[in-house]
C-alpha cells in the first residue's frame, strides 16, 4: 500500500475514533445505564461460580470450603450413572418451567397493578396479607395443603356435597404438578410482588439519578444542587450492591461501608437542597454525625457485638438526617414538588424510628440482617420507595425552578427588573375588566428619564443602563406591595396603580419623584429626575387605551412645563 494510503488510512480511522468517543460523551447516560446489567450479571452470576469447585473436589468435613484434593468428574460419573438421575432431571426441569411460566407473569402483572392503586391504606392492606405466607415454615405449609387435600378436607367435602366422589389428591401423580406450582405461587406471589416493586423503584431512582447529571449542564447556572441531588440515588444504589455481596466481603465492611453509603445518600440529598435553597452546606456538622454513628457501630460490631443497638444507631442517624431535610423543605420549599420529597422522607424516618424500636424487642443481639422479617422487609420496602420519591421530587424542584427562571425572562425587562410592556398591559387590561365588572378604580403613571439622551451621549450607553436599573429600583423602594412598574420603551416606565384614586395615585407619583431626585447617584453616573403623568379610570373611558392616553398627555404637559415634575391628568377629560 503506497504511504499515502496508509497516511489516509490512518486519519480515517482517528477520525473514526474520534467521532466513537464524541458520541460516547454526548450520550454518556445512556451508556451509564448499561452498566447496571453488567454488574448484576458479575455480581450475580459470574462471582458465584467460583463456589463451584467443590464440585470437582473431595470434601471432608472440617476442612477447607473448597475440598481437599481434586477429583475431576468423578462425582458426576457416579451421580449421573444412578438409575433415577434422568428421572429427577426431568422432573425437576419440568416442575421449574411450570412454575417458572406461571409465577413469573403472576407476580409482575400483580405488582403492576398495586403500583396503580392510589389508597394508600389499602394498598398496605393488600401488600401485608399477599406476603404474609413468606414467612411461613415450608413445613406449616406443607402440613396445610395435606389437610386442605386430605379426604376429609374441606375441597373433598366441598365436592361430595355437590355431588362428586372424594379426590386423593396426594397420593396421585397427575395432581403433584397443580399442587407444588399452586402451593408455590400462593407463598411467592406477595414476596415477589414486594421485591418486582422494590427493584423498579431502585431503576427508577438510579435513572434519575443519572438524568440529574445529565441534565445539570443544560440547566441555569443559578440552579445549585443538582450534582449532590444525582450522586444520593447512586451511592444508596452502590450500598445495595455491597449488601448483595453478603458471603463474599467481610462483614465489617458491609456493616460500615454500606451503612455509610445509605447515610452518605441521603446526606447528598439535603446538601444539595441546601444548595438548592441557597442555604449553606453542613457537611462537616453531618459528617461528623455519620462518623460518629460508625464508630458506635463498629464497636458494637468487634468488642462488644450487639445487632439491635446497631440497628437502633444507625436507623436514629437516619431518621435526624431526614428530619433536617423535611425541615428545610417545608422553611424554603414551594409547592407540590417539595411536599412529593418532605412526604417521602417524613415517611422513611417513622419507618426508620420504629425499625429501630421494634430491633430492641423483636430481634437478638446476634441476629442475622438479612434474616427474613415482617420489620425488616417493611424497612427495605420503604427505603427504596422513599429514594424514589426524594428523587423525583428534588427533579421536579429543578424543572419548576427552571420554568419558573424562564416565565420571569419572558414576563421582565432583562436591564431593569420591571416588567415587559407585554406582560404589563395584560396586567393593566385585567384592572380595566375588573373597572367594567365591579367599579374598582386604579390609576396609572407614566414616567420619563429627563434628558436621557444626553446622558448616553455625555456618559455612553453603558452609563446609561446604569442610571436606568438604578432608577427601576428608586422607583420600586417607592411603590406600595400592590403597585407594578413596567418598562414601556427607551427610558419611559408605567406603574400601574391598583384601587387607588387619582388624589391617592398623586401622592404616590410625587414620592416617586422625591425618591428619584434625592437618590445618591452611583460612581460616574449623573443625577437624573424624572418627569410623571398621572391619569385615574373614569366613566367615559371604554377602553384602557383612553386612560393611557390621558396619562401620556399629562406626562408630555409634566416635560413641557420644565421637567421634574408630577401632572395629574383632570377628570372627566376624553381625549379623542
Amino acid at each position: 500500500m503506497p504511504k499515502t494510503a496508509q497516511k489516509d488510512a490512518s486519519v480515517a480511522t482517528v477520525k473514526k475514533q474520534g467521532a466513537v468517543m464524541k458520541h460516547i460523551k454526548k450520550y454518556w447516560q445512556w451508556y451509564a445505564m448499561m452498566f447496571i446489567p453488567i454488574v448484576y450479571y458479575i455480581v450475580f452470576r459470574y462471582i458465584p461460580m467460583f463456589g463451584n469447585i467443590i464440585a470437582f473436589r473431595r470434601y471432608r468435613a472440617g476442612s477447607s470450603i473448597f475440598g481437599d484434593e481434586w477429583s475431576g468428574l468423578k462425582y458426576f460419573n457416579q451421580f449421573m450413572k444412578d438409575q433415577n438421575f434422568w428421572r429427577a432431571f426431568k422432573n425437576t426441569l419440568l416442575l421449574n418451567f411450570k412454575y417458572l411460566i406461571i409465577s413469573f407473569p403472576l407476580t409482575l402483572i400483580f405488582a403492576l397493578l398495586l403500583n396503580e392503586v392510589k389508597n394508600v391504606h389499602f394498598k398496605k392492606i393488600v401488600q401485608t396479607i399477599s406476603y404474609l405466607p413468606h414467612f411461613i415454615s415450608m413445613v406449616i405449609v406443607a402440613g396445610m395443603v395435606r389437610e386442605i387435600l386430605s379426604t376429609s378436607g374441606p375441597i373433598n367435602n366441598l365436592i361430595t356435597k355437590l355431588g362428586g366422589e372424594a379426590i386423593t389428591f396426594i397420593s396421585l401423580p397427575e395432581w403433584f404438578t397443580t399442587i407444588f406450582v399452586t402451593t408455590g405461587v400462593w407463598q411467592g406471589l406477595g414476596w415477589g410482588t414486594i421485591l418486582y416493586l422494590a427493584a423498579m423503584s431502585g431503576i427508577m431512582a438510579v435513572v434519575l439519578g443519572l438524568v440529574l447529571l445529565g441534565v445539570r449542564a443544560n440547566f441555569p447556572a443559578s440552579i445549585r444542587g443538582l450534582r449532590f441531588w444525582g450522586l444520593a440515588p447512586l451511592l444508596c444504589a452502590s450500598s445495595t450492591v455491597l449488601f448483595v455481596l453478603n458471603g463474599v466481603l467481610p462483614n465489617w465492611l458491609l456493616v460500615l461501608a454500606g451503612n455509610g453509603l445509605l447515610m452518605t445518600g441521603f446526606g447528598f440529598f439535603l446538601f444539595g437542597s441546601q444548595r438548592f435553597f441557597g442555604q449553606p452546606v453542613t457537611w462537616r456538622r453531618w459528617g461528623a454525625v455519620a462518623f460518629g454513628a460508625l464508630v458506635l457501630m463498629g464497636v458494637f460490631l468487634w468488642w462488644q457485638p450487639d445487632y439491635r443497638v446497631r440497628v437502633l444507631v444507625f436507623t436514629s442517624t437516619l431518621a435526624l438526617i431526614c428530619v433536617a431535610h423535611v425541615r428545610l423543605l417545608l422553611r424554603h420549599g414551594h409547592g407540590f414538588s417539595s411536599r412529593l420529597a418532605a412526604g417521602g422522607l417524613t415517611a422513611q424516618a417513622l419507618v426508620l424510628v420504629a425499625r429501630g424500636l421494634s430491633s430492641l424487642w423483636l430481634d437478638s443481639a446476634d441476629s442475622d440482617r438479612f434474616a427474613p422479617s415482617l420489620a425488616q422487609t417493611a424497612y427495605l420496602g420503604t427505603f427504596s420507595f422513599s429514594v424514589l420519591l426524594v428523587s423525583v421530587g428534588v427533579l421536579l424542584m429543578a424543572s419548576e425552578r427552571v420554568r419558573s427562571e424562564f416565565e420571569h425572562l419572558a414576563t421582565h425587562d432583562s436591564l431593569t427588573g420591571a416588567l415587559a410592556r407585554r406582560a404589563w398591559l395584560e396586567l393593566a387590561a385585567a384592572e380595566m375588566q375588573r373597572w367594567q365588572r365591579y367599579q374598582q378604580p386604579f390609576a396609572i403613571g407614566m414616567l420619563d428619564v429627563d434628558h436621557f439622551k444626553q446622558i448616553n451621549d455625555t456618559h455612553g450607553h453603558p452609563i446609561g443602563d446604569a442610571v436606568l436599573r438604578d432608577l427601576a429600583s428608586q422607583v420600586r423602594a417607592a411603590l406600595r406591595s400592590a403597585d407594578r412598574l413596567g418598562r414601556y420603551g427607551g427610558e419611559e416606565f408605567v406603574v400601574l396603580m391598583p384601587g387607588t384614586d387619582l388624589a391617592a395615585a398623586q401622592v404616590v407619583a410625587e414620592r416617586v419623584a422625591a425618591t428619584v431626585r434625592s437618590a445618591v447617584p452611583q460612581a460616574q453616573a449623573p443625577q437624573c429626575t424624572v418627569s410623571i403623568g398621572v391619569a385615574a379610570v373614569q366613566a367615559g373611558d371604554a377602553t384602557f387605551e383612553l386612560l393611557l392616553a390621558r396619562a401620556d398627555a399629562a406626562l408630555y404637559q409634566a416635560k413641557s412645563s420644565g421637567r421634574d415634575r408630577v401632572v395629574v391628568a383632570p377628570a372627566n377629560v376624553v381625549l379623542f
